[in-house]
């Protein structure tokens, strides 16, 4: 009998609050880029059978860079430590 694939879904949630900088490539001026906390759900018949957390970089716009900045609007560090401890 045919069963339906699973479907994953990622989504924000939220800054973690660390920061980098990176070089564009061809201009060379300096990009800041945050840490971000993601969740991927695995779904199965309408039920979610498994939840992944984990953290992936991006380039900061300019509302992000004021919240790490400012250290407002972050993830709580429990949160991103364990998305950390399941990434190693």
């Amino acid at each position: 009998m045919h069963t339906p694939p699973r479907s994953y879904f990622t989504k924000d949630i939220g800054l973690t609050g660390i920061s980098r900088g990176r070089q564009q490539r061809f201009t060379r001026k300096v990009l800041l880029q945050v840490e971000v906390l993601k969740e991927r759900e695995t779904v199965h018949c309408g039920v979610v059978t498994n939840r992944q957390y984990f953290t992936v970089w991006r380039d900061a716009s300019l509302e992000e860079s004021f919240k790490v900045q400012h250290r407002v609007g972050l993830v709580a560090p429990e949160i991103a430590a364990k998305a950390k401890e399941r990434e190693t």
